[in-house]
């Protein structure tokens, strides 16, 4: 939606403001009709800004509904909603002792080689959490393709009968799955450091290696504070894992460690992966070269169980509402 919102207003601002004002200077015109030209355009730019709002809900599900999996952060996750502890998309019915499903799953991980897929499905007001069979008669697995290259399926759930004996958590699964997504982004956010302190370190010994002018590209001043910057990225990042894992470990309450660690993941691994691009040149990007797979990684894990934007907001309102200042 912003790369639509930017590519309009400068559309608009292209084919009508800039030859206006042209057209008002070469005729050497004083600048009421500039004044007015720029009055009408803020008018116009508000407006605008009002309808894209009421409709970015909109704007996003259409353009979701045709992107792939590549380009979504879904871990057990669906369209719109990237809390796996709260489903909206699958819900389940009462049989006796044994639910049935309904509904889907966005790009889960190894479904198609697991035996058993951990899955939470909302039935009332409740969350109930099972041990789902994707041999069950009514699972569909449809197959992607991600830039990570992890092995990954959409979960289709038509009348899916799970017996009583795969009911992890009849009620009360939302604690559960919050207990998991947490230590599932601490891992994550181990392997993002892992992945950006490897491309880091890709990148300084090219940049050592690599001569220019007479003398290595990483004694120029602007490749060795990149590098520098990257370094002071990811030492935050091991800090901040290394502190919340640290604190899972010793079972304390970590909910506030991991959503600065996820914070820190997300934004060191975009800083990273440009940075290292960037220095190695087109060599970075050649797949006979091994950096554009810890680029693709460093991006999936980003976006996975929410980016730092996500997280961010989420952290102010624990924060806001005085919850994890003191902890």
């Amino acid at each position: 939606p912003n790369m639509i919102y930017e590519l309009i207003l400068g559309g608009v601002r292209t084919t009508t403001l800039v030859p206006l004002f042209t057209d008002d200077i070469e005729n050497g015109r004083k600048g009421d009709a500039t004044s007015a030209i720029i009055s009408f355009a803020l008018v116009a730019l508000v407006g605008v800004t009002a309808v894209a709002l009421v409709a970015a809900p909109l704007i996003i599900l259409i353009i979701s509904s045709g992107a792939s999996a590549s380009t979504r952060d879904d871990y057990l996750a669906e369209p719109l909603n990237e809390d796996p502890a709260r489903p909206l998309a699958v819900r389940a019915q009462r049989d006796g002792d044994a639910l049935v499903l309904s509904g889907s799953k966005r790009a889960v991980a190894f479904a198609a080689e697991a035996d058993r897929i951990l899955l939470a499905a909302r039935v009332g007001d409740e969350i109930a959490l099972v041990a789902l069979d994707p041999q069950t008669p009514g699972v569909t697995l449809g197959a992607l393709q991600a830039t990570s290259f992890e092995p990954q399926c959409d979960i289709l759930l038509e009348g899916v009968r799970v017996p009583a004996a795969d009911i992890v958590c009849p009620t009360g699964g939302e604690d559960a799955m919050n207990w998991l997504a947490q230590r599932v982004t601490a891992a994550i956010c181990a392997h993002q450091l892992g992945a950006a302190d490897c491309a880091m370190r890709m990148a300084a010994s090219y940049t050592s290696e690599r001569r220019q002018f007479g003398v290595p590209v990483a004694t120029f001043q602007a490749v060795g504070h990149r590098m520098a910057d990257c370094y002071i990225d990811i030492e935050c990042l091991r800090l901040t894992t290394y502190q919340a894992v640290s604190l899972l470990d010793s079972q304390q309450c970590a909910l506030t460690e991991v959503q600065i660690a996820k914070i820190w993941a997300g934004d060191t691994g975009h800083r990273v992966s440009y940075a290292t691009q960037h220095v190695h040149g087109g060599t970075g990007i050649d797949r006979d070269y091994p950096l554009w797979r810890y680029c693709l990684w460093l991006r999936h894990n980003e976006m996975t169980l929410g980016c730092s934007a996500a997280q961010v907001a989420a952290l102010g309102q624990r924060l806001a509402a005085g919850e994890g200042l003191f902890s």
